[in-house]
């Protein structure tokens, strides 16, 4: 049978099962999905072959002896120390009935072919037969007293014979009917009390009984007892069981721990013994004798015998056999049933009584028409009504009609004339019908006079006065029994309308069982011929039908009620076939469509209706693999309705998982519910689960995946490889999931990834393309991008890391700050990005390291972003130009823009020129210019490309476009970025300095404080100037910086991108004819005098600033007495080599003394510290001698205690070198200054 075939794998031919306790007896049970029920010690268990899945146990606390099933599914019956009990397995739960013995226990049990009757064999030396629906003894049939315990019992194949046998006497067969011993067989069977194996088994072709007797197994006659043939069991030291296949081809014995197969016809051993790890103590075949289980100890075994026989005719389907016990019957106790069965105005030939009772119309019209068409009978009015009465109801209404005459013809009867009106109402030919009614009366006997009135009345009903013959049938009688009558009939007829609460009241109000003999009212009998209704189970028809029509109508309450009706009316369904059969048939039926319509309404996006079919349906399915499937889909469902229906989704999966814990298909609903709820390290957990289920499952769609070339270890190694490289590049260390709007440090942001459907989709691929294919990284990095926020704070304050630390963006309170952070992010969500960084919540600014790094990193942050998204505070107008818009007309339309605050701002500057890509929001958050959601990642719409912001950043930074994009992080340029960063604003002061730290790539502590303010642009300049040794730092007028003389306290000085303190370059011409003068007027003492100063100049080390304290290279020019100038704060000089000096300063400068003037400049002025050839140096000497000649404006330096500070100027203080002085002089007055 195929449904054993998946619980080995291809080459597997055998499945070891580990079970709680000892195992006492094996029976297979019959059912679409067959079970193995199993006797362990204190309780019975019912295992699903396909996937070992259990129901609920069914507990027996005096021990499990043994256990039988019966062949049609419905039953379990188990042997206990105290008696026996009799299991539904249809309804599961408590025993249907339970019988005690007073002595001793039940130590063996087996039912009838036909599941009617049960037979133990028990410690009180006895064997008795019991119906399986009452648990009562079978009727005229006592205990069968034997001389020593009863050990085995076994019904043969047709019912009619029972085989016992005891411990040490002999084996008995009886007459299953009248307990007749028709037999004695004198040999000892072989077994234990402790241990009941089974030791008889009966033949099903043929009259001979298989049993263990000392040391051999023994094919007997069942006739006369005597031997067929026998085998020994050599070298047996625990007792044998044996059992036969289910088409008696095949005999399996087991010796200590092996089991052995047998052909039944030649008798030869069939392939090797089949090991066990124990002694064998039981063992049975399956319905389809394709597969062996047995126990032993606390383990079960089962073996697939079709890869273990290569012969499949042993495994075929034997057609029912034939009567082996029809010669030797002498059951002879039954009386002769008479010809007809006699009723109120029928009567009706015993052959047909049944089939028409139960609805099988064309046999009871074949037995009534083989008795007309008989010769040898004469057949009455009866016949031929009742035949007109079947036909009828077969639709056939010509022959009906037909048959009533030929009844008429024959006799005038009541039942004649209905039969005719049941003719004319089936053709609808209701005129007819209702004058032939008023005929029915008036030809029947008095007795039947009040059952002639109800037909009547019933048949007007039919014929189409339904509603004036309802009201009046109960004014029929008062009598209580008619009484009693007239209400099922009234049910009946509502029950023919579909009216079930209507039939429901009148069967209630009759007071009747569910179900009830017929003999309690033989007309009854009559009415159920007639019109083919049922009183006896009236009330579960009526529940039935209306079942029927709730599933026909696709309703879930059809479900509903189904499990209602089952409970109800459990021992009714338990006891009778129909109903029984019906139930089976009635819960698949309601499984496969409510199922088919609950799938179809998933598939639709209909998921609250195919919750309510799947939930009506749970409870009609096992703890099986139905279930488990059923689980997982109404997981998907409720996951749909999220958030709404989380906690259902994984409620299903978590109990998907439980039913099913080797399936990775239940880790894999509980995942994707866990990941939609943002709980990506649960979700990630799931995931790993699912991963270790996928590699072990025998689930055929886990199977194609390992097929497929799925190792989700060794994938999930190189993708989590890829993961943390990403991670490790320079990003932010904290950022906002734009899908749960939390803070997520890395850790948190690779759960996120590892809960995410493509980190799922990554892992499920084949690992071979996954290791040659780089493709897939870029859906790592894809994954992994992020986009940072550019934006104004707002005075009152913006969210920061305290608020959102615990709580989502989405949650915070409603402020435009909080909402400006919201549209942020959800716009991010809205360009495919999972990740978003905002400088106002990203930032742990009570840490004062995390501070520091992220100031130091932000330019770095944004500069490896994939999106800038900028915020314009104060642009309130999309911007609406194209490559045709004249420039005069653009600069009107960009006013907005060159004059909002983000223009402004200190810290927005270095994010426009770090990020790559951004895309600029007025501030309703409307794209200020075009964006393309359609580009690729590739080339994505870059407002910064745009020819509108370009011309709008060259109004707001005074350079063209050209310059802007040549702007570099680093220190070049240095002079131009102060400029461009003298014109911005910072809250705080000292981010004037922090926000340039990217921008000129320098490394400083972020300090923040009253202290720090006025020297924080002091350590950001002086760490550029040694970094760079950019002395043009220096070239400034104003007030000096606290941390260092010769800086300046304020950016703002630095608002002229060229200083005039640095002599101007001489044309090339120009300096070409100075230095050809210098050749014909210097001695050559001068020249190489200034080949000196030129070595000298190259060789001098750059400028550094350590902890305040500058050292400049300079040449040093002395400062004389000073006279108060031509006017107030002004001062002049006479200096050696400089002449006539005016400086104009606040600082009283005739209370220093030791004063100096110095040229710093130098290095822009020399050329390039080159190897030269002696002309060449020369030459380059000369050039330098002539530009130092050149004006330039000096510093004002004072000697204080130890070292020098410069002396603030208000006006450059310009000077030049004297024609007059030699490149000696100025040799001499090169000096390394040390200056606070």
């Amino acid at each position: 049978m195929d449904f054993f075939h998946d619980l080995f794998a291809a080459k597997d031919t055998t499945k070891e099962i580990d079970v709680d306790s000892k195992i006492r007896a094996l029976a297979f049970l019959p059912d679409e999905r067959p079970r193995i029920v199993s006797g362990e010690e204190n309780t019975v268990q019912l295992r699903h072959l396909e996937d070992n899945l259990m129901g609920e146990p069914i507990d027996s606390s005096t021990g499990v002896l043994a256990v039988a099933a019966s062949k049609d599914g419905r039953w379990i019956v188990t042997g206990a120390a105290d008696g026996f009990a009799i299991w539904s397995s249809v309804q599961g739960g408590a025993p249907i009935s339970v019988v005690r013995h007073a002595i001793g226990g039940v130590r063996a049990i087996d039912i009838s072919s036909d599941s009617k009757w049960v037979i133990t064999g028990s410690d009180a030396r006895a064997a008795d037969v019991w119906d399986i629906s009452t648990g009562e003894r079978r009727p005229g049939l006592g205990p069968l007293k034997h001389e020593y315990n009863v050990i085995a019992v076994k019904f043969c194949p047709c019912g009619k014979r029972i085989a016992t046998a005891t411990l040490f006497g002999s084996v008995r067969i009886y007459a299953t009917s009248s307990g007749q011993k028709i037999l004695t067989i004198p040999i000892s069977v072989t077994s234990t009390l402790s241990v009941p194996n089974v030791t008889l088994a009966w033949f099903t072709h043929r009259p001979q009984i298989f049993a263990v007797s000392q040391g051999q197994i023994k094919c007997l006659k069942s006739e006369d007892g005597s031997v067929v043939y026998q085998w020994a069991l050599r070298g047996v030291t625990h007792p044998s069981s044996i059992t036969l296949s289910p088409n008696s081809k095949l005999i399996a014995y087991s010796l200590n721990d092996t089991v052995v197969l047998r052909d039944t016809s030649t008798r030869e051993q069939i392939g090797n013994a089949l090991k066990h790890n124990g002694n064998v103590s039981c063992i049975a075949f399956s319905p389809g004798s394709d597969h062996l289980v047995a126990g032993a100890d606390s383990k079960i075994t089962i073996w697939d015998l079709r890869k273990l026989v290569t012969d499949t005719s042993y495994f075929t389907t034997t057609i029912e056999p034939p009567d082996s016990c029809a010669l030797h019957d002498q059951d002879t106790t039954r009386k002769p049933l008479p010809t007809t069965f006699s009723l109120p105005l029928m009567s009706i030939i015993n052959a047909a009584v049944k089939p028409w009772l139960h609805g099988f119309l064309e046999s009871a019209e074949k037995v009534l028409s083989a008795e007309i068409e008989n010769p040898a009978s004469a057949p009455g009015h009866n016949t031929f009504a009742n035949r007109a009465l079947i036909r009828g109801r077969l639709e056939n209404g010509n022959a009906a009609l037909e048959d009533a005459e030929k009844s008429l013809l024959i006799q005038t009867s009541p039942i004649g004339r209905i039969a005719k009106t049941m003719a004319f109402i089936r053709q609808k030919e209701y005129r007819l019908a209702k004058q032939e009614i008023p005929e029915v009366l008036p030809a029947c006997h008095s007795d039947n006079k009040f059952l002639l009135e109800v037909i009547q009345s019933i048949l007007f009903c039919l014929a189409g006065e339904y509603v004036r013959e309802k009201s009046r049938i109960s004014t029929l009688s008062e009598d209580q029994i008619n009484q009693k009558l007239l209400l099922l009939v009234q049910a009946n007829m509502h029950l023919s309308e579909m009216q079930f609460e209507c039939a429901m009241e009148s069967f209630n109000k009759a007071r009747v069982p569910a179900i009830f003999p017929h003999d309690e009212s033989r007309e009854m009998w009559t009415l159920s011929f007639i019109f083919g209704w049922k009183f006896s189970g009236l009330a579960i028809q009526i529940q039935q039908k209306k079942c029927e029509f709730l599933l026909d109508a696709g309703n879930s309450e059809a479900a509903v009620l189904f499990i209602k009706v089952r409970e109800t009316y459990q021992r009714e369904i338990a006891m009778h076939v129909e109903l029984s059969d019906w139930s089976s048939k009635f819960r698949r039926d309601c499984l496969e469509k409510l199922q088919d319509i609950g799938d179809k309404a998933l598939n639709s996006g209909n998921y609250g209706e195919a919750i309510k079919q799947y939930t009506a349906v749970e409870p009609l399915i096992g703890d099986g693999d139905l279930k488990h499937e059923l689980l997982l889909k109404r997981s998907e469902a409720h996951a749909e309705i999220i958030p709404a229906n989380w906690r259902e989704a994984l409620q299903d999966a978590e109990e998907a998982i439980r039913l099913n814990p080797s399936s990775p298909w239940g880790y894999d609903r509980k995942h994707i519910v866990l990941f939609r709820q943002q709980y990506y390290r649960e979700a990630a957990e799931a995931l790993d689960e699912m991963i270790t289920s996928l590699l072990h499952s025998r689930d055929p769609k886990s199977i194609a995946k390992r097929e497929q070339g799925v190792n989700p270890y060794e994938t999930r190694k190189l993708i989590l490889g890829v993961v943390n490289e990403t991670l490790a590049q320079p990003r932010p260390h904290i950022l906002i999931n734009t899908a749960s709007g939390r803070l997520c440090d890395k850790q948190k942001q690779t759960e996120a990834f590892r809960a995410h459907p493509q980190y799922k989709d990554l892992v499920f691929s084949p690992t071979s393309r996954i290791s040659a294919d780089g493709v897939w990284k870029d859906i790592v990095w894809q994954y992994f991008r992020y986009s940072m926020f550019s934006h104004t704070w707002e005075d009152n304050g913006e969210p920061e890391f305290r608020n959102v630390e615990n709580r989502t963006v989405d949650s915070l309170p409603e402020t435009f700050p909080n909402k400006k952070l919201q549209t942020f992010c959800r716009t991010t969500r809205d360009h495919g990005y999972c990740w978003a960084w905002s400088d106002t919540c990203c930032i742990n600014k009570a840490e004062k390291e995390v501070l520091d790094v992220s100031l130091r990193s932000m330019y770095r942050w944004y500069s490896e972003s994939s999106l800038t998204i900028v915020h314009l505070k104060g642009v309130l107008r999309q911007l609406e130009v194209d490559l045709n818009t004249l420039l005069d007309i653009l600069d009107q339309l960009l006013t907005e823009f060159v004059g909002c605050r983000w223009n402004k701002r200190a810290w927005t500057l270095q994010e426009y020129f770090a990020s790559r890509v951004i895309h600029f929001y007025t501030e309703d958050w409307k794209p200020y210019l075009p964006i393309d959601v359609h580009s690729s990642d590739l080339h994505p719409t870059n407002h910064k490309d745009l020819r509108a912001i370009q011309r709008g950043m060259e109004l707001v930074t005074g350079l063209d476009a050209v310059r802007l994009a040549a702007l570099k992080p680093g220190s070049g340029e240095a002079r131009q970025k102060l400029r461009l960063a003298s014109t911005r604003e910072a809250t705080r002061r000292e981010d004037i300095a922090y926000s340039l730290l990217g921008m000129f790539k320098v490394t400083i502590e972020a300090i923040y404080g009253d202290d720090e303010a006025p020297r924080a642009l002091g350590r950001l300049l002086g760490a550029l100037l040694t970094q760079s040794a950019d002395v043009s730092i220096l070239a400034w007028t104003g007030k000096p910086s606290e941390y260092n003389t010769c800086l300046p306290a304020e950016i703002t000085v630095y608002r002229e991108s060229e200083s005039v303190h640095i002599p101007n370059p001489i044309e090339e011409e120009t300096l070409a004819a100075l230095v050809k003068d210098m050749h014909s007027t210097m001695s050559d003492a001068d020249k190489e005098a200034a080949v000196r100063l030129h070595d000298r100049l190259l060789d001098v080390p750059p400028p550094e600033l350590h902890y305040g304290r500058l050292k400049l290279p300079c040449i040093l020019f002395q400062l004389p007495f000073v006279s108060p100038g031509p006017t107030s704060h002004s001062f002049t000089a006479t200096v050696p080599l400089l002449g006539n000096v005016e400086i104009k300063t606040a600082e009283d400068l005739s209370s220093l003394r030791n004063m100096y003037l110095v040229h710093p400049w130098f290095r822009f002025l020399a050329d390039p510290g080159i190897p030269l050839s002696d002309s060449a140096r020369r030459e380059s000497a000369l050039r330098l001698l002539a530009t130092l000649r050149q004006p330039f404006g000096a510093l004002l330096l004072a000697w204080t205690s130890r070292d020098y500070e410069r002396v603030a100027a208000d006006y450059l203080i310009t000077v030049q070198i004297l024609e007059d002085v030699t490149a000696e002089q100025l040799l001499e007055n090169i000096r390394v200054l040390y200056i606070r």
